[in-house]
């Protein structure tokens, strides 16, 4: 990740595309909170962690130059599929200060080890459905969304264990 992150061209460095979408939904100044939700099981604490880098990172009261800018993007989230019946409701329906990161995987583990979401339902299959459902609502309720598709669930390397 290192080298991809590295590349000069925005196209070809996906922290970077990142970096403009939160950039453009938050018009550049962290006008609206962010609500991550991954749909899988692995990525569980993955909302946790952009919590802390994102909001640490980006939380500011003044810029470079000590003018007074008090911004920043307040992430909240947590697994896909747990979250999305805690507050659907609030983000299809309630107030207009978000936009969603969704993540999907394409990919489910092997059906020995995939977990179900609920009968016949895994969490990609899941995911699918819900942001097919949003996208099918969002427009009369012009609410921003962001979905990143991953091929394969991330793995950890015991290289990468290690330093976690």
């Amino acid at each position: 990740m290192d080298a991809v992150t590295r590349q000069a061209n925005i196209a070809q460095n996906p922290a970077a595309l990142m970096a403009m979408m939160w950039h453009f939904a938050t018009d550049g100044r962290g006008a609206k909170d962010m609500v991550v939700l991954p749909y899988k099981d692995r990525l569980l604490l993955f909302s946790r962690y952009l919590q802390q880098l994102v909001m640490e990172s980006l939380g500011k009261e003044l810029d470079l130059q000590g003018h007074v800018v008090n911004q920043g993007i307040a992430v909240y989230g947590n697994k896909g599929s747990t979250d999305q019946h805690a507050y659907v409701q609030q983000l299809r329906e309630g107030v207009n200060n978000f936009f969603i990161t969704f993540i999907e995987v394409l990919k489910d583990r092997d059906a020995k080890t995939s977990l179900e979401v609920e009968p016949g339902s895994r969490p990609a299959t899941t995911c699918r459905a819900f942001t097919s459902a949003r996208a099918t609502r969002s427009p009369k309720r012009h609410r921003a969304s962001i979905t990143l598709t991953l091929p394969t669930s991330p793995a950890l390397t015991r290289h990468a264990h290690r330093a976690l």
